[in-house]
């Protein structure tokens, strides 16, 4: 009995292991949040990805525009030298060529002066285009490096989480375990004291009916004794009478007197019995009433214990 008080009862039991499902479900909660984080975090990079990837395509095509712009450029502007270089000597030789050459090669340097001027206008624009991609450019590396570094931090915490969220976890298994194992043990001594509460309740109903038996036995024995006593004082009282109205002739003076002491020795023995055997009875009854009662007591707490401890 003291180790199954000192055991730990069913109420504590159930409230450890209503907490330790409570904190279960928290954990697998922060775990899926941290999964959901992850992955909006890994979608996110990707897009961005994309993004960087389309830029420097972006920034590909624009500088081989540029390339091809600036070799444009340069080609005219060779071009440009060869002709006023054929102008100045066209100029020398004035006087040996017609009008109408001149008026062409003046026109023709003026196209190419004008187409000079529109490609490096689009050549000025293709810089702005090409510095504002890179601006761009810069703009989502830093965007995808601050991702980067997020997502690093994310990471580790995660990862600290996890590891807590194990290690709690890990606590958790060995509380529910020992929980489980405490409780195994507090059922088996309750079996077993239930076991020897049964026995004794056998034993105590054995005893009952002895007792039982007995009492009957001895109610009996009270009753012959009572009986052989009224006998007793009815003979004693007749001898008397005989003694009295003078028959003592009839009788012997001794063998009366000798009668009278053994019934007066006789009934103050059957007296003695029966205060004897009252009392015993008395004792009895009172000593099977008690153990009963704490019998009874026992067994209801133990029966009780053991229901809540069935009813988890």
């Amino acid at each position: 009995m003291e180790n199954a008080s000192s055991a730990p009862a069913a109420e504590e039991l159930l409230e450890l292991v209503e907490k330790q499902d409570s904190v279960m479900e928290c954990l697998m909660e922060k775990l899926e949040m941290c999964q959901n984080k992850i992955r909006l975090l890994q979608e996110a990079n990707e897009k961005r990805q994309d993004s960087q990837n389309e830029a420097n395509a972006l920034v590909a095509t624009t500088q081989q525009k540029i390339a091809n712009a600036l070799a444009a450029v340069e080609l005219l502007q060779a071009e440009k030298e060869k002709l006023e270089k054929e102008l100045d000597e066209a100029r020398e030789k004035a006087e040996e060529k017609p009008v109408t050459s001149i008026i062409q090669l003046r026109n023709r340097v003026k196209e190419l002066e004008f187409d000079l001027q529109r490609e490096q206008r689009s050549s000025n624009a293709l810089q702005v285009a090409l510095d504002f991609q890179k601006s761009r450019n810069e703009q989502l590396q830093s965007a995808v490096d601050e991702a980067n570094n997020s997502k690093k931090l994310v990471v580790a915490s995660l990862s600290a989480k996890m590891e807590e969220a194990l290690r709690d976890t890990a606590e958790l298994r060995l509380k529910c375990q020992s929980l489980l194992d405490d409780r195994e043990r507090v059922e088996s001594e309750l079996d077993s004291e239930l076991k020897v509460v049964n026995q004794r309740c056998v034993h105590l109903r054995t005893h009952c009916d002895r007792l039982s038996n007995e009492l009957t036995k001895l109610r009996k024995e009270c009753k012959v004794a009572e009986c052989r006593l009224s006998a007793l004082i009815e003979e004693n009282a007749l001898l008397r009478g005989k003694t009295v109205s003078g028959s003592a002739d009839e009788l012997d003076t001794n063998q009366i007197q000798k009668i009278l002491e053994d019934q007066s020795h006789l009934i103050a023995a059957l007296k003695e019995e029966g205060k004897l055997l009252l009392h015993q009875l008395a004792t009895e009854r009172k000593e099977n009433k008690s153990k009963v009662k704490t019998l009874k007591k026992e067994n209801r707490e133990l029966e009780d214990r053991l229901q809540k401890l069935l009813s988890l």
